[in-house]
């Protein structure tokens, strides 16, 4: 089933766009992405479509208990934004 506006996903693995800049002519990147979490982390793993570039990140900060009051378990984080642009843009 096709849904227009959704990204393409698949076995845990969805495709989306990175931004490489500010500047509202910026090209953005197409990378796959995969993440995951457990008792104590979290990871997330993105690569590149030509498979040139990859950023595998693994950080033991997830909250559980806030997981369990249906609350984001995991901070926003502006390292990761930074962490990504800096391994997928040029």
């Amino acid at each position: 089933m096709q849904f227009p506006k959704a990204p393409a996903y698949g076995l845990g693995v969805q495709r989306m766009d990175v931004r490489c800049g500010s500047e509202p002519d910026t090209k953005p990147v197409g990378v796959w992405e995969t993440d995951g979490a457990g008792p104590g982390f979290t990871s997330v793993a993105l690569t590149t479509a030509d498979g040139e570039r990859q950023l595998v990140l693994a950080v033991n900060v997830y909250d559980l208990g806030a997981d369990l009051k249906d609350e984001r378990p995991v901070p926003l984080s502006e390292g990761l934004m930074k962490a990504r642009t800096a391994a997928l843009c040029d």
